[in-house]
């Protein structure tokens, strides 16, 4: 035994793991960049039960029961934590577990249930990528994060499940790292792997000795030895069942192209109020791709949207594309001035690749000022 330190890590390859003593947090730090952080949310803190050179324990407290939890280096990163209702009678489990990239890091998480994969990838490199499987338990996003999230978190339990006394709830995470982003698929169950499809285009999947539950506006198909389902555009969450237990995929049919464009264009032109920059953006593109024809009253339109009062990317590639759509190199100067003074976020370099195409089809010398934004380190995180 030994007494953990503020100072004290557990290391791990080329990694550290460094917990805080009151077991509120764990941390990957890795040279000097924090790769990611974990911990429960709501828990009453306390000092450690166990310290030996690889592994730590706590044993905490929420509002639904004692919390055994573990962080232990054995053929890669295991946390676990066990929920037990020791007594009280029965309570709903509403307990969540977060996880914060690092600011050099960003999060990716694919499927929900039993098969959650959660990846933590550099920002601005290839490797090395840490890579979170669910060895036990179950795992789904609690809500939607936004672009500015700093974090994600994870519901530990189905929703409307129920602890009764003397019940223990089991979460257990391994982590290892891995070469590249690509590495990783081989661990991931098979039916998360195309998800986003075109619309018209079959989900197609090995789901042998599994049930398949699909909402009813989906069609379900058995062919070659694999289940074939399609849909109307749009999101649809289905569930299947294993001998593990419950996995929800989320499936999304994209609809084409022009079918999109045109419900926002007329929705754009219908109004008599000046279109928002996203909405002038597609309209701009629409008329470029001879999807809609916008006359003289279309164009007057365009020419009064405020667009450098708009906070939104999509301000920059509106004027981007109207500039080269009219051969005007100074509004896509002025575009790629905008961007300039903004920080840069997702989807920042495909505006400015977008830019720097745009100021050659009008004749403007603009290599050097997008190369500069191009090399910009990241601000901020998207979870």
């Amino acid at each position: 035994m030994q007494e953990l330190s503020t100072s004290e890590v557990i290391h791990w390859a080329d990694a550290e793991v460094r917990l805080e003593r009151d077991g509120s947090l764990m941390r990957v730090v890795r040279g000097r960049h924090l790769v990611v952080e974990l911990g429960w949310v709501n828990v009453s803190t306390a000092d450690p039960s166990l310290v030996t050179d690889d592994e730590v324990e706590h044993s905490l407290t929420t509002n639904a029961g004692r919390l055994l939890q573990r962080a232990a280096i054995n053929d890669g990163w295991r946390s676990r934590w066990v929920l037990v209702r020791d007594h009280a009678g029965s309570v709903q489990v509403g307990e969540r577990l977060r996880v914060r990239p690092g600011p050099e890091y960003t999060l990716w998480s694919w499927s929900a249930g039993v098969s959650t994969v959660i990846v933590v990838a550099p920002a601005h490199a290839a490797s090395p990528v840490l890579a979170f499987r669910l060895e036990q338990g179950y795992l789904e996003l609690a809500e939607d994060p936004q672009e500015s999230s700093a974090w994600v978190e994870y519901l530990v339990a189905p929703e409307g499940t129920v602890l009764e006394t003397g019940d223990r709830l089991v979460t257990v995470l391994a982590g290892h790292w891995y070469a590249e982003l690509g590495d990783v698929e081989s661990r991931m169950p098979p039916w998360s792997m195309e998800t986003q499809l075109d619309e018209g285009v079959s989900w197609l999947a090995d789901l042998a000795d599994c049930g398949l539950e699909v909402p009813d506006e989906l069609v379900v198909e058995y062919a070659d030895g694999q289940v074939s389902v399609d849909g109307p555009p749009g999101s649809h969450v289905v569930d299947i069942t294993n001998p593990r237990g419950l996995s929800r995929v989320e499936l999304e049919w994209v609809p084409q192209l022009e079918v999109a464009l045109h419900k926002v264009v007329d929705a754009a032109l219908d109004r008599a109020e000046p279109p928002s920059a996203a909405e002038a953006f597609c309209v701009q593109m629409a008329a470029d791709r001879n999807t809609v024809w916008l006359g003289q009253n279309g164009h007057d339109l365009l020419d009064v949207v405020d667009w450098e009062s708009s906070d939104s990317l999509f301000a920059a590639a509106f004027a981007l594309i109207r500039g080269r759509a009219l051969g005007e190199g100074a509004l896509v100067s002025d575009g790629l001035r905008w961007l300039a003074r903004r920080p840069v976020g997702l989807g920042y370099g495909r505006v400015v690749m977008a830019g720097f195409l745009a100021s050659v089809s009008v004749g403007l010398d603009a290599q050097s000022r997008c190369l500069e934004m191009l090399s910009r380190s990241a601000v901020g995180r998207t979870a």
